[in-house]
């Protein structure tokens, strides 16, 4: 999800400035007509706008699918982004020191 959700439609579906006509959809389809997921407030325009800052996972903004064999799985948590951070900073400090005593031999 982006910060600030503010279009439902395209020009092509009949909407004007992003807004009024066929509003849009949000989830995912398999193809095969019945492996699938909407969210409820798709195809409802203030439904859709209201969708900032909302969550199925725990970071706000990010809706998170899963399948598995077929059938919708419940999303996993995705970790924070700092936590993230954190980690890419220590493995860069593990590949910095195993350099410094490869060099040393």
């Amino acid at each position: 999800m982006k910060k600030d959700l503010n279009w439902t439609t395209g020009n092509s579906s009949g909407g004007s400035n992003g807004l009024g006509g066929t509003v849009v959809c949000l989830g995912f389809s398999s193809g095969n007509g019945s492996d699938f997921n909407e969210l409820n407030a798709s195809e409802n325009q203030a439904a859709m706008l209201g969708l900032t800052g909302t969550l199925n996972v725990g970071v706000a903004d990010l809706y998170r699918f899963e399948v598995r064999n077929g059938q919708i799985a419940p999303p996993t948590d995705v970790p924070e982004p700092t936590i993230f951070a954190i980690l890419c900073l220590g493995l860069l400090g593990l590949v910095g020191f195993l350099l410094l005593v490869i060099v040393c031999l």
